[in-house]
């Protein structure tokens, strides 16, 4: 598989784009050690966080939606259907957590 020029670069801000998502998703889940405040302003980061992820990733989002009812892998369905119910799950999270926020 040949690499592209740009492709070392996108990987590594896409690596430490996930990282800090990741990072932030472990603090923001502890409250008890950040407090409420800080608790909310990293949620609402996190938000940010997944959104940008998503729109870094866009296109293979639409291909795989594309694909999915073509000749795939039953494993591709599964992984596709899992990360649409991560994504409902943590903005409904995210939306009930910002409208119960002080």
């Amino acid at each position: 598989m040949a690499r592209t020029a740009g492709a070392q670069p996108r990987t590594t801000v896409n690596l430490a784009l996930d990282s800090a998502i990741f990072i932030g998703f472990l603090v923001a889940t502890a409250p008890r050690f950040t407090g409420i405040a800080i608790h909310e302003w990293l949620s609402i980061a996190f938000g940010a966080a997944v959104i940008a992820h998503l729109l870094l990733h866009w296109q293979w989002i639409i291909e795989v939606a594309r694909r999915f009812f073509g000749k795939v892998t039953w494993m591709s369905r599964v992984n596709y259907a899992l990360n649409s119910l991560l994504f409902i799950s943590m903005t409904i999270i995210i939306f009930t957590g910002l409208m119960i926020s002080e």
